[in-house]
C-alpha cells in the first residue's frame, strides 16, 4: 500500500509576484480566443488530409464537401484568432507593464518600505501593487498603453478628470475610467486596513505609466506618474508612519491576504 503524499508547499506563505493576475488572465485569453480555434483548424486540415488519402486510395468519398468543410472552419478559425490577437497582445503589454514596475518598486525596500504585489480584494479583482513606508501608504495602479515610435508623446491630467495621451482626449466608460479604478483601489486598501487592524488610514492613490513622460498634476487627488518618478519622489515625501505603525500595517494586512 502506498504512503499518502501532500504537497510539500501547502504550508509555505507565498506571496504573488508583480502582474500574477495579469498573467493568469492571459493565459486563459489565450486559451479561450485562440488555442481552441487552432485546435479546431488542425483538426479539420487533419481530417481533410485524411480523407484526400482515402480518396486516392479510390475510397467512394465526396473529397470536394469535405474540402468545403475544411475551408468553412478554417476560415472561421482565422477569423476569431485574427479578432482576437489584438486582446492577447493589449493583456501581454499589460503584463510586462506591471512586472516592469514591481521590479522598480522592489528598490524601495532598502529604504525600509514595505512592497506587495497583486493584493486580492475579495470579489472586486486587485491591487497591482502597495507600498508602505514612512511617507505613507500608496495604492499603485499600472496602465501601459503603446506609445509613438518617436517617443515623444506626453500624457497629462486636465480639467474634469479628462486624461491627455498624445495631445489627444481619451474617453473612458466611468466604470472603466483609470482616475476611478485608482481611488477605487485605495478606498478598498483603505477598509482591508480598516478590518485587519482596526484603524482609518489616508491611502494614497497612484496611476503610473511605464515608458510614458508624464506631466504632474498637483490639483489632482491621484498621483499620475512614470514609476521611476514615483520611485524617486516617494523619498522626499513628509514622514508621517513610525516603522512600528509600518510593521503593525503590514502584518495585520498580511494576515487578511493568506486568510
Amino acid at each position: 500500500m502506498s504512503k499518502r503524499t501532500r504537497n510539500p508547499l501547502d504550508k509555505l506563505d507565498v506571496m504573488n509576484v508583480p502582474g500574477f493576475s495579469t498573467y493568469q488572465r492571459l493565459n486563459e485569453a489565450f486559451i479561450d480566443k485562440v488555442a481552441y480555434w487552432i485546435l479546431l483548424a488542425s483538426v479539420a486540415i487533419g481530417f481533410l488530409v485524411a480523407e484526400i488519402l482515402r480518396y486516392w486510395m479510390n475510397a467512394k468519398i465526396s473529397v470536394t464537401a469535405v474540402f468545403i468543410v475544411c475551408i468553412v472552419v478554417v476560415g472561421l478559425s482565422a477569423y476569431r484568432i485574427w479578432r482576437n490577437i489584438s486582446q492577447i497582445k493589449a493583456i501581454k503589454l499589460g503584463w510586462k507593464g506591471e512586472v516592469a514596475t514591481g521590479q522598480l518598486l522592489e528598490s524601495l525596500r532598502n529604504s525600509g518600505f514595505v512592497v506587495l504585489h497583486d493584493v486580492q480584494t475579495d470579489n472586486h479583482g486587485n491591487i497591482d501593487h502597495v507600498v508602505i513606508g514612512p511617507s505613507g501608504i500608496f495604492a499603485i495602479e499600472t496602465k501601459t498603453i503603446s506609445m509613438p515610435v518617436d517617443d515623444k508623446a506626453v500624457i497629462q491630467v486636465g480639467q474634469d478628470d479628462q486624461l491627455i495621451i498624445d495631445n489627444q482626449n481619451v474617453n473612458y466608460f466611468k466604470g472603466r475610467h483609470p482616475l476611478n479604478q485608482t481611488r477605487t483601489s485605495a478606498e478598498l486598501l483603505s477598509q482591508m486596513i480598516w478590518d485587519s487592524a482596526g484603524r482609518k488610514m489616508q491611502v494614497i492613490p497612484v496611476l503610473v505609466y511605464p515608458g510614458w513622460w508624464v506631466n504632474e498634476n498637483p490639483n489632482c487627488d491621484v498621483m499620475v506618474l512614470n514609476p521611476k518618478r514615483f520611485v524617486t519622489l516617494v523619498h522626499s515625501m513628509p514622514t508621517c508612519l513610525s516603522d512600528a505603525d509600518i510593521r503593525t500595517i503590514e502584518n495585520n494586512l498580511i494576515r487578511v491576504l493568506r486568510a
